[in-house]
């Protein structure tokens, strides 16, 4: 383990911010960031002796390795964690089209729950086919159908969430263009 890499060891243990999750793919971040760094013949011994100049050598063989403008920007998101606790925000620009980065592109495929009217028919559990045909409809995460109270979530023309059933915590609203006439919890199985 080279020093800057020590570093950014001590530094993130010092500093936990976020969850466990976010802390250890941060440091995993910033530790290849040292060895990146290293590899290219740089030496800073310490998170005070970086430069900009550390930052676009890094951003160029990410470049150069052909990862995405996502990837990149996922990564240089614990770069500007890393400038936020040394006091130093200034190395590293705060928008990431300064770096040369586009915007995100979506290709186009959606991580929704699609099953067929088909497949919902044969599944045997009522609550878990209405939770399945909730998702498909309305988009909605597996927990919000899961919690879903249909006598008050269903307003006639609108499907309501309580914020305790979000992700975010926010009261959601589904107007009624949003799925068939035929409400997906009052469905029989056939």
């Amino acid at each position: 383990m080279n020093p800057l890499e020590y570093r950014f060891v001590v530094l993130t243990r010092r500093n936990r911010d976020g969850s466990k999750s976010t802390q250890a793919g941060r440091l995993q971040i910033l530790r290849q960031f040292a060895r990146q760094l290293y590899e290219l013949g740089y030496r800073p011994q310490s998170e005070r002796n970086l430069k900009h100049k550390h930052f676009l050598a890094v951003l160029k063989l990410w470049k150069d390795q052909g990862k995405s403008d996502h990837t990149i920007a996922n990564r240089i998101a614990a770069w500007r964690w890393l400038g936020e606790k040394t006091h130093r925000q200034n190395l590293i620009p705060f928008h990431n089209r300064d770096l040369g980065l586009g915007k995100r592109a979506h290709n186009g495929t959606s991580k929704a729950n699609h099953r067929p009217e088909a497949a919902l028919i044969n599944v045997d559990d009522p609550y878990i086919r209405h939770s399945l045909a909730l998702q498909q409809h309305f988009g909605l995460r597996r927990e919000e159908a899961m919690k879903i109270q249909p006598k008050w979530a269903d307003r006639g023309d609108a499907l309501t969430l309580k914020g305790s059933w979000t992700k975010g915590g926010d009261l959601e609203r589904f107007q009624s263009g949003m799925w068939n006439k035929e409400k997906p919890w009052r469905r029989q199985k056939h």
